[in-house]
């Protein structure tokens, strides 16, 4: 008599097949028990095994992980099915239990699993050391200069550059030496002569009828306020009314001038820094190649003398933009205070 078992696990069917002899002899129901309660431990082993291989393959295609490392060989598979059983021999005494017989061949491997998810690059190692420079190597022989290139097209030229500071005013030059006076123009003619002879004529120049012919008897502007006035050479000499103002060169551009105030004048009280003096100088001709000069007139007050009614001056003759002194006529007007 062939006693049989079969167990199924789960969705894996494995087939437990037990082939026995003298089942009688031991008894049916103590040699199912028997096996029943060996095979149920194996299989609640397997299953177990096989629930937590089930469970990592699952949760290894839901979230893969990074690659664990090369797991250890898997366990034998399950022993294959035994052979057919051969003809029952007659009942003999109960032997001695058989050797166990051979193991089956092994199952077939099962497929891979699916590749997990490459792991993240590690962190670069740090730079090696640089190496010793290696010895130089010996110059090549110099090769055949190469043709000149054509001349590029010349560039546009650049923005001009902004002006330099102006550099320092150069020191004054020596003054250069005076010119010779020219010669003397002709005396100009007085207001009141007429007819331009030099000559007072009573019957035609006296104006005014006071019997004498003097600047009293010209016309024109109107002197009013005017307490003296004259025109001076460059080489001193008052050429109009040097009875009024005496006058005399002192140096070169410098004149002294006595004006006498008329006595009907009252002075009392009077400085000399009261009477406005005015003094026009005459232009020059410049010296060969040189810029025409530019002469001005300056008054300096001396002294007044309340009791003889006599006003001194220094009238200073200079040059610009040097102003050295220079010789050159002048006009002179002494006004009311």
């Amino acid at each position: 008599m062939t006693c049989r078992s079969a167990v199924v696990v789960g969705c894996t069917a494995l087939a437990l097949l037990v082939l026995g002899s003298g089942c009688g002899v031991i008894g049916a129901s103590l040699l199912d028990q028997y096996w029943l309660e060996q095979m149920s431990e194996d299989v609640d082993a397997v299953a177990g095994d096989v629930n937590a291989l089930a469970g990592d393959v699952q949760s290894g295609l839901e979230k893969p992980g990074v690659p664990g490392p090369q797991g250890e060989p898997g366990a034998d598979g399950v022993d294959g099915k035994d052979g057919a059983n051969g003809e029952n021999g007659q009942d003999g005494v109960d032997g001695k239990d058989g050797v166990n017989g051979e193991n089956g061949q092994d199952g077939v491997d099962g497929k891979d699993g699916v590749d997990g998810n490459d792991g993240t690059d590690g962190v670069d190692g740090n730079d090696g050391t640089d190496g010793v420079d290696g010895a130089d190597g010996t110059d090549g022989v110099d090769g055949v200069d190469g043709a000149d290139g054509t001349d590029g097209v010349d560039g546009v030229d650049g923005a001009d550059g902004a002006d330099g500071t102006d550099g320092v005013d150069g020191a004054d030059g020596t003054d250069g030496v005076d010119g010779v006076d020219g010669t003397d123009g002709a005396d100009g003619y007085n207001c009141w002569d007429l007819n331009q002879n030099g000559i007072a004529d009573l019957l035609t120049e006296d104006t005014n009828g006071d019997g004498v012919v003097d600047i009293l008897d010209c016309h024109g502007a109107d002197l009013t306020g005017v307490l003296a006035r004259a025109q001076i050479k460059s080489d001193g000499v008052n050429q109009t009314a040097p009875n009024a103002i005496l006058s005399s060169k002192e140096a070169t551009g410098r004149y002294l001038l006595s004006v006498q105030i008329p006595d009907s004048y009252d002075a009392v009280g009077l400085t000399m820094f009261d009477f406005p003096v005015l003094v026009t100088a005459q232009g020059l001709p410049p010296f060969p190649g040189g810029p025409v000069d530019i002469v001005i007139g300056q008054v300096e007050q001396l002294s007044f003398d309340a009791a003889t009614k006599v006003l001194d001056l220094r009238i200073h003759i200079r040059q610009l933009p040097t102003t050295n002194y220079r010789d050159a006529g002048f006009s002179v007007v002494v006004l009311q205070p």
